[in-house]
């Protein structure tokens, strides 16, 4: 009832015309965002960066893992007492089922992690960024310590778990962050997503203790230290350093100067002018060597800010409809978030969720997903040549993330999803083309691009989102959506199941005939999108709620 009243009120009304004639200049509030101990934005992204590579899930990189577990016997129990190999080294599996225990324990703990984002996202939306970041690296912390005390397989088990469901409660809230540059959010994210991937170092490290030593309590020694210093700083970092409520773009966005007032460099090339008189042309050579270090470091800040600070509003016509939406919703609340209970933004949420640009945007990303699972869990058959070396490659791999998200930034989000899909492909057929297995090049070629577009597959749904819906709900459909596709991934379990039974060539063709699907469905949520944008401007000048 107080929604009805409110649309119907004279000043909000009259906040809303302000807003919507102030669209064609797209004028932010003159209120900026406030950040802990009113550090830079530069510096609060290196703090970020840090913690999302102490926070980084072990799964990123499997190989190490599963090196480890098998090297244990934890999941020895699969196997028949007549079908053990005893022949084969202690890192490699001594029968079958041995080897599909460990692979489908490998596809349950990415389920469990994307699953749970389903709880980090509501509460992201709801309490906040900071309480949402302490709660998940606390329970990462735990996780960690319950992982050192483990002395059976049962508990290890659930040390996993617990590790698996904290987090993405750990990492979402970093996200956030991204409004801060708000022309170049996917790079940004990006960023974070190579820095998380970069903590697949981890596993490297633990792998050479247990084999190096042979002994547990090495291991162990190993998680406490890290689980108390490395992951419990990031409880002391998520409680100074994320704010209490979600940074907003707009408020991020550069104020227009006033008519007639120079800006920074031609003021300074006005004073410069205005000094060179006869008497001021004499400066020393100490003078010059300043100037020209100043020139240098000028000239690195100006790079720096040309790549985070691109224009992108006529890129993607639906993210400038949604920063036109947001402007509107601060103008009448003075904030972008949504109200917790109030049944008009759940309405809201829910018609985003079950939108056509939502829902294919799900499938697109279950049958990427999909594939990259299965090549994944049966990377040891598929590319035997290449395995060892896929602990190496997957971390150097990352590195080209950011360069992803910086395509988004100047070409559109569907322009990275259609690189993504493309690399996802090449990797697939170089993995059966032109034999299977494949010749050692091919194999190398095949995880060599899997690992590059692996780290994008899931930032690409918090970009997507980012660029596709408004503010309010950005945590809850990023969380929704991670569940949406994480669910159908336990078909992965039975595909690797029938490629050792019965052959691996044909679930790789299954694999790719869906990568080929999924870019015929690209061109799809690419049409959506720009009819949505034309639904977001409409709902905004007829001040009707936002339906599609």
């Amino acid at each position: 009832m107080a929604e009805v009243t409110a649309q119907g009120n004279p000043r909000v009304l009259q906040a809303r015309a302000r807003a919507v004639s102030g669209l064609q200049d797209e004028t932010p509030s003159a209120v900026h965002n406030d950040t802990p101990l009113r550090l830079s934005r530069e510096c609060l992204l290196c703090i970020f960066c840090v913690y999302v590579f102490l926070s980084g899930p072990l799964y990123f990189n499997w190989s190490p893992l599963a090196e480890m577990w098998l090297a244990s016997g934890s999941f020895r129990e699969a196997c028949d007492p007549g079908e053990l190999d005893s022949s084969k080294p202690e890192t490699e599996p001594k029968c079958q089922e041995e080897e599909i225990a460990v692979q489908g324990f490998f596809v349950i703990t990415v389920m469990c992690d994307m699953c749970f984002s389903l709880l980090s996202g509501f509460l992201l939306d709801s309490v906040g960024p900071k309480v949402t970041a302490v709660i998940g690296s606390t329970a990462l912390t735990i996780s960690w310590i319950v992982n050192g005390i483990s002395r059976h397989l049962l508990t290890a088990h659930a040390s996993i778990m617990l590790m698996s469901a904290s987090l993405s409660m750990a990492f979402l809230p970093c996200l956030i962050i991204a409004n801060l540059f708000p022309n170049a959010r996917n790079t940004v994210i990006g960023l974070l997503t190579c820095f998380r991937y970069l903590s697949g170092t981890v596993p490297i490290v633990l792998k050479t203790v247990f084999l190096g030593n042979r002994s547990v309590e090495d291991t162990r020694s190993a998680a406490y230290t890290y689980g108390l210093l490395c992951v419990g700083s990031c409880v002391f970092m998520a409680a100074c350093f994320f704010p209490s409520k979600k940074w907003q773009r707009i408020r991020a966005l550069p104020c227009p100067r006033e008519s007639g007032t120079p800006a920074p460099e031609e003021a300074s090339l006005q004073s410069a002018h205005r000094t060179n008189t006869p008497n001021d042309r004499i400066i020393s050579d100490t003078e010059i060597t300043l100037t020209r270090r100043q020139s240098f470091s000028r000239w690195c800040r100006d790079s720096l800010a040309t790549c985070l600070g691109a224009p992108s509003r006529t890129i993607d016509s639906l993210d400038a409809a949604n920063l036109r939406c947001d402007l509107v919703r601060s103008e009448e609340r003075g904030t972008t978030d949504a109200r917790v209970l109030s049944w008009n933004d759940w309405r809201e949420f829910f018609f985003e969720a079950s939108s056509c640009v939502f829902v294919c945007m799900c499938l697109f990303e279950t049958m990427l997903l999909i594939g990259e699972i299965f090549f994944q869990t049966a990377g040891r058959r598929l590319i035997p040549l290449a395995y060892k070396a896929t602990e190496v490659i997957n971390i150097l791999a990352a590195l080209p993330v950011p360069l992803i998200g910086f395509l988004a930034d100047r070409r559109g989000i569907t322009a990275s999803m259609c690189v993504v899909n493309v690399i996802e492909l090449l990797a697939l057929i170089f993995t059966i083309i032109p034999e299977f297995p494949t010749i050692g090049a091919c194999q190398y070629l095949a995880s060599s691009f899997m690992a590059v577009a692996s780290p994008f597959l899931v930032t690409q749904i918090y970009c997507y989102v980012f660029q596709s819906f408004q503010e309010a709900h950005t945590g809850k459909l990023i969380g929704l959506a991670c569940f949406i596709v994480a669910v159908p991934m336990i078909a992965v379990l039975s595909m690797v199941k029938a490629g050792f039974h019965r052959g691996f060539f044909d679930m790789l063709l299954a694999c790719i005939v869906m990568l080929v699907v999924s870019l015929l469905l690209l061109g799809v949520i690419a049409i959506l999108r720009v009819r949505r944008a034309t639904t977001v401007l409409s709902s905004i000048h007829s001040e009707d709620p936002l339906h599609e």
